[in-house]
C-alpha cells in the first residue's frame, strides 16, 4: 500500500511553503513528482530523484547546469524501504535543514498511517471474532478458537448475557456513545442495519444500565434481553426468540427479557401435531382480521379474567362471550377449559410465528 499518496505529500508541501521561500517537490518510489509548489511539474520524472533512489542516499546538486537545478535530493526511507524523495531547489547549505525537516515529517505521518492501519485491522479481527464466536456452538470451542480469544483477552467461558437494542435509524454516533458506556467484558456485535447486540457481563447491574443506554436517543427504539448463558450463541438465540415472540405476541413494552416471554417461548419449541395443525387451519381460513387469534391470547394473559379481557380489548363482556362461543363452535375446544386454552394459546403462538 502507498502511504506517500499525492494528497497527503501535497500537503505536506504546501504546508511548508508556507513557511520557507523556496520550492518542494515530493517524488514517489520511481522518481515521479507527485507533489510540488509547481503544479505543472507534476507527472515527470525528477532525475535528481532517480539519482537518489538508486543510490538509496541524498543527492546534492551545488550548480546549475543545462540538466539540473542546484538543491538537494533526500529520500524517505522507513523500516528499510524506499518511499520517495524530498526535493527542494536552493542553496545546498541554506536548504538541506528544511529537507531533513520535511522527510521527518514524512516519516511521522507514515508512521502514523500505519499505526491508524495497524489498529483498523486489529479492529476488523475482533469484530470478525466477535461475530464468529455469538454464532459458534459449545463444541466448536476448539483450540484455535480459544487462541483467538485469548490474543484478544476475552475469556469465552464466563457467563454474559445477550442484549439486542434494536434502532430506528443507523447512526453510528450512537453506537459510539453506547462503546462509551460498556465494562470491561462488555462486547458489542452489530448483527444488521437495524440491530445492534452487546454481551453484558456486569449482570446484577444489567437493567440499570440498560435504562441509561435507552435514555441515550430516542433512535433506541427497543430492547431486548435473552437468557444468561457461558456458550454466547444460546444466548444470542434465546434474545432473537424474545425478540421475534414479542413481535408474535404484539408486545410493545419498549424493554423485554426472555424472563417475560419465558412461556411462548417454550410453546414455540412444541412441535405441532394433528390437534395443533387442525386449530391453527381453522382460525386461518375463519379469522382473517386476527380478531379471535388476538381474544386468545389476551385471555390467557389475563387468567381467564373476563373484565380483564375486556378492559385491555376494549369490548363488553357480551361481545367477549360471543367470541369465546365463536373459538368453541370453529374449534371444538372451549376456551373457558384451562386445557383447552392452552392448546388455543400454543396454536396461535405457532400461526404468529409464520406470519
Amino acid at each position: 500500500m502507498p502511504y506517500l499518496t499525492q494528497s497527503n505529500a501535497q500537503k505536506i508541501a504546501d504546508r511548508i511553503m508556507e513557511i520557507v521561500p523556496y520550492n518542494i517537490n515530493i517524488m514517489d518510489q520511481n522518481g515521479e513528482i507527485i507533489a510540488s509548489g509547481d503544479k505543472s511539474r507534476i507527472g515527470s520524472v525528477h532525475k535528481g530523484a532517480v539519482r537518489a533512489i538508486e543510490r538509496r542516499e541524498a543527492y546534492n546538486v551545488y550548480q546549475d547546469t543545462d540538466t539540473e537545478r542546484r538543491g538537494v535530493n533526500l529520500p524517505i526511507i522507513y523500516n528499510m524501504q524506499m518511499l520517495g524523495v524530498i526535493g527542494i531547489s536552493g542553496d545546498v547549505d541554506e536548504v538541506m535543514d528544511i529537507a531533513r525537516i520535511v522527510v521527518t515529517t514524512a516519516q511521522l505521518m507514515v508512521e502514523n498511517e500505519i499505526f491508524n492501519d495497524i489498529i483498523a485491522i486489529k479492529e476488523t479481527r475482533l469484530n470478525n471474532f466477535l461475530y464468529e464466536w455469538s454464532q459458534r456452538k459449545a463444541e466448536d470451542y476448539d483450540e484455535a478458537f480459544l487462541n483467538q480469544a485469548e490474543y484478544f483477552k476475552i475469556d469465552v467461558t464466563k457467563e454474559r448475557v445477550a442484549v439486542l437494542f434494536r434502532l430506528k435509524r443507523v447512526r453510528f454516533s450512537i453506537i459510539e456513545r453506547i462503546q462509551r458506556m460498556l465494562h470491561k467484558g462488555d462486547y458489542v456485535i452489530r448483527q444488521s442495519m437495524e440491530n445492534v447486540i452487546i454481551f453484558f457481563e456486569d449482570v446484577p447491574q444489567l437493567q440499570r444500565r440498560i435504562n441509561d443506554i435507552m435514555e441515550i436517543s430516542t433512535d433506541l427504539q427497543r430492547c431486548f434481553v435473552g437468557e444468561k448463558s457461558n456458550i454466547a450463541l444460546k444466548s444470542v438465540q434465546s434474545v432473537e426468540k424474545v425478540m421475534k415472540m414479542a413481535e408474535a405476541t404484539k408486545n410493545d413494552q419498549q424493554v423485554i427479557s426472555y424472563d417475560d416471554l419465558r412461556l411462548e417461548c417454550l410453546l414455540s419449541e412444541i412441535t405441532e401435531d394433528n390437534v395443533i395443525r387442525d386449530i391453527m387451519e381453522k382460525l386461518t381460513h375463519n379469522d382473517a382480521n386476527h380478531t379471535l387469534q388476538h381474544t386468545i391470547l389476551v385471555y390467557a394473559d389475563t387468567n381467564e379474567d373476563q373484565k380483564k379481557t375486556c378492559s385491555m380489548l376494549f369490548i363488553h363482556r357480551n361481545t367477549l362471550n360471543y367470541r369465546l362461543d365463536k373459538i368453541e363452535e370453529l374449534t371444538g375446544l372451549n376456551p373457558r377449559n384451562g386445557k383447552n386454552l392452552i392448546l388455543l394459546y400454543i396454536a396461535v403462538i405457532h400461526l404468529r410465528l409464520k406470519v
